[in-house]
């Protein structure tokens, strides 16, 4: 899965902030097409051919990469950059993610989940913001859509800032694509506290 492109051009002054200047590629959701969905803040990871992968991002220049390593567009042409890292139940850096699998059924061919990206969330994952009682798999773009989403810079900024708290919004569009918007690009905080 390749990285979301932000659907604002960041401020070149403060790069934690966007402008209202769209993204290269991004015009088609300010033309109103697309889905949006609540962006869920967790760790991503992708279910491929039944096993399940973590995000690690891999430079070849400092070795060899990992042998369950995959670059995120499945090309073996590919060796550094994001990619998929096989889990492992030995691993201790895995544990939360061998949990929300096991979640859902015990080992690879027990396992109901269909191929495709996730985002692991719970009790131990980026403070809980969805506070949740387990480690959890959610779908990318399946989650939680939402209707009547503005698509213009000041009016996602104030949607954001009055709306449920969220991390905040990805479009999705029908060939693919994807854009992205967060409450941190307009300087509202994320998490929110309670």
């Amino acid at each position: 899965m390749r990285k979301i492109d932000t659907m604002f051009r960041r401020d070149p002054d403060n790069m934690k902030r966007v402008t209202s200047e769209v993204t290269e590629g991004c015009e088609w959701v300010l033309a109103g097409e697309g889905v949006p969905t609540v962006k869920v803040d967790g760790s991503a990871c992708a279910v491929i051919y039944g096993y399940l992968f973590r995000r690690h991002k891999h430079d070849a220049s400092k070795g060899l990469s990992p042998p369950t390593w995959t670059h995120w567009s499945g090309s073996p042409d590919q060796t550094s950059g994001h990619g998929w890292l096989a889990t492992d139940r030995q691993n201790p850096s895995d544990r939360y993610h061998v949990e929300a699998w096991d979640n859902y059924g015990v080992g690879a061919l027990a396992n109901p989940l269909k191929d495709g990206t996730y985002e692991l969330v719970g009790p131990k994952v980026n403070g809980n913001p969805h506070h949740l009682d387990k480690h959890e798999l959610w779908k990318h773009g399946e989650v939680i859509a939402i209707e009547e989403v503005p698509r213009d810079f000041e009016g996602l900024a104030k949607y954001l800032a009055e709306a449920e708290p969220m991390e905040g919004i990805v479009f999705h569009h029908p060939d693919g694509r994807m854009a992205k918007i967060k409450r941190r690009d307009f300087g509202l905080p994320w998490p929110v506290k309670r």
